[in-house]
């Protein structure tokens, strides 16, 4: 009984912490968020809502574009209310971070116990993925929201299925438009969430019939985006298309560890901890046994439907639109350390601290390395600076990144000599040599703005032996050299 009070005091005493904790995880999200300079795909977001276009020119300047158009439109709204700079830019996203976890704070509440409750709030809150996603200028942010969202209606229908009810309206309108925030942020999003509701569906087979308005739910928001992407194939099969990686399982493990933990170490001994749980915990008959299992089908129906569509449809991964996963595997690892607290018996205190303690500190090396790097950046504004600078403002930037040379030339076919577009050269050991970013981008550009790992000279001498075009270099750091070039390419 003494062990037990004991046990109970120390999980109110963490409750009682827990909203201070919240707050400061709210805070983190805007940090340094003036430091960093916009990347490839960054600039292009900004570049894509200027608000000097009205919502018909930004709409009709979208159309071919790879990504849905949910993300773009709050990002085109934003600029029309808020200064048009990286920092606002970067603001949205970490208004959308927050929200995701006071959504998940409040909502999550009274859907799982309290000790899982609380390793979860602590897990999101301190998670670098999240932070990063909260401060990224791209459409992960509201995946990773809308993705929340939903799975916290599913865990309520699995939760209201298993004391006889039946999920009413407010629940599947909620899946809905979690659901919808999400497959229109990224359209990976919707196999995610159509994911879900048939994981639900696998573990309450027997009373399906409850299902029927989250179900209804899910085929609507299948509907939707299938009309949607329809509507919009022959615009993009027309405009640009762009040639992308190939899957690179790798990289999924990278990004499953950049949200869940900092190592992929880790990550695997974590997914080797809750597989041991599962089989000891298979013959409970108790809730978290449920919640247990449920989430690991849920994980299950994710992979294999994301992964069928890749093998099948669309020889592509794209780990980061997995996000959906992530709520699922949350829950399911602060579940599986609860279970294994308990299995400790009467030390099952001393266990809730060790989990609590690993949740906290596993994150924070990983956020002091990528906040130093932000802290010690001194390209404040490239973006601006760049439109400042070269004179593009009523033009589009476009970045030539690291990536294969057809990925160069699907930016770089964009420029026409003489636009005034700016464009930003960005050669990595490992990717395309130097040579071959030269000669696909030929007489093409005007301007050309360098950052980081290819020394600036270099880069001169490459693009000066590779254009007829007057060349001026802009460097992020304010530093302007100005080279003229004599129209024959010396």
């Amino acid at each position: 009984m003494e062990d037990t009070q004991m046990a109970a005091g120390t999980v109110r005493a963490a409750s009682r912490l827990l909203p201070i904790f919240i707050a400061a995880a709210v805070a983190v999200r805007f940090l340094y968020l003036g430091e960093e300079g916009l990347f490839l795909d960054e600039v292009y977001s900004v570049t894509l809502t200027s608000p000097d276009r009205s919502f018909s020119q930004f709409f009709q300047a979208y159309m071919g574009e790879t990504h849905p158009p949910l993300y773009y439109i709050m990002l085109w709204g934003w600029f029309s209310i808020f200064p048009y700079n990286d920092l606002s830019a970067r603001i949205l996203n970490g208004v959308i971070g927050s929200g995701t976890l006071l959504f998940m704070y409040f909502y999550y509440r009274d859907l799982i116990e309290q000790r899982a409750y609380i390793l979860l709030c602590v897990m999101f809150g301190c998670s670098y993925g999240a932070i990063y996603y909260a401060q990224e200028v791209r459409m992960y942010a509201p995946l990773l929201a809308g993705s929340v969202i939903a799975f916290g209606a599913c865990l309520r229908a699995f939760r209201q299925t298993a004391a006889g009810e039946t999920p009413g309206v407010a629940t599947a309108l909620l899946f809905f438009l979690g659901g919808a925030l999400a497959a229109f942020s990224q359209y990976y999003g919707v196999l995610g969430i159509s994911a879900m509701a048939a994981a639900l569906l696998v573990v309450r087979l027997r009373c399906w019939r409850r299902l029927i308005p989250l179900l209804a739910a899910t085929a609507v928001l299948d509907a939707l985006v299938m009309a949607w992407m329809a509507s919009t194939a022959a615009v993009a099969s027309g405009s640009r298309v762009a040639t992308w990686l190939e899957p690179d399982f790798e990289w999924v493990a990278m990004e499953f560890s950049r949200l869940l933990l900092s190592s992929k170490t880790f990550l695997y001994v974590v997914a080797a901890f809750v597989c041991l749980v599962a089989v000891l915990a298979y013959r409970r008959k108790d809730e978290r046994r449920e919640y247990l299992w449920f989430c690991l089908i849920t994980l299950g129906c994710v992979l294999a439907v994301a992964s069928a569509y890749t093998l099948i449809l669309y020889p592509v991964l794209l780990p980061r639109a997995l996000l959906v996963l992530f709520p699922a595997a949350y829950v399911l690892i602060a579940m599986a350390a609860v279970i294994a607290c308990d299995l400790l018996g009467r030390h099952r205190r001393a266990g809730f601290l060790v989990c609590l303690a690993l949740t906290l500190v596993l994150p924070l090396p990983r956020l002091y390395l990528h906040f130093s790097q932000l802290r010690k950046e001194d390209r404040p504004g490239s973006t601006a600076f760049v439109l400042d600078q070269a004179g593009c403002r009523d033009g589009t930037i476009f970045v030539v990144d690291d990536g294969p040379a057809d990925f160069f030339g699907y930016y770089a076919g964009q420029i026409a000599p003489g636009n005034h577009m700016a464009l930003f050269a960005l050669p990595r050991s490992g990717q395309a040599a130097p040579e071959e970013v030269a000669a696909v981008l030929g007489d093409r550009c005007s301007v050309v703005a360098w950052a980081y790992a290819l020394a600036p000279e270099e880069l001169q001498a490459l693009l000066i032996g590779a254009t007829a075009q007057p060349l001026r270099f802009e460097e992020f750091r304010g530093v302007t050299v100005a080279l003229e070039d004599d129209g024959a390419g010396g």
